[in-house]
């Protein structure tokens, strides 16, 4: 049986894929203190004149739905671990597979990218204050699955 600690609340985590083939393993993104994941879906509204009467004052206006965008941003102390995943990735300028989502309940699976990365000093216990910002560059689904970051206890 899983080990679930009690908690208040759903906690948000992320594991970043390693790019691995044929399987692909997932890093967490440990010591993040404040996660959220963000959905925008961006409209527009354009306008053109009535080609079946262009001398004419009618214009033709469009409405739609053109992107739905999704950014996620965590804040918080991070291990030497997680900075090993996040400084590389950043540099690379690359997208890798990302796992986000709320523990016990499912995750976002899509490709993200590392729009911004902040580090700021070590704390006395050794962790890099961080702020990190990823955006989606592919497409995305929602996976239900109660086992998603359920931490087995060791031994």
């Amino acid at each position: 049986m899983a080990y679930d600690p009690p908690r208040e609340g759903k906690l948000f985590v992320c594991y970043v894929g390693d790019q691995a083939t044929p399987t692909e393993a997932f890093d967490f993104v440990c010591g993040t203190k404040q996660s959220e994941i963000a959905h925008n879906n961006n409209s527009y509204t354009s306008t053109a004149v009535d080609c079946a009467d262009p001398t004419g004052s009618e214009v033709i206006e469009y409405t739609g739905m053109s992107h739905t965008s999704t950014s996620i941003t965590m804040s918080g102390d991070s291990t030497a671990a997680g900075m090993a995943i996040l400084r590389p990735w950043m540099l690379a300028k690359t997208s890798r597979n990302v796992k986000a989502g709320y523990r016990g309940e499912g995750y976002y699976s899509g490709a993200f990218r590392v729009s911004s990365l902040t580090e700021g000093g070590q704390t006395d216990s050794g962790f890099v204050t961080v702020s990190v910002s990823l955006a989606r560059t592919g497409a995305e689904t929602w996976v239900a699955d109660e086992t998603f970051g359920v931490v087995t206890p060791p031994g």
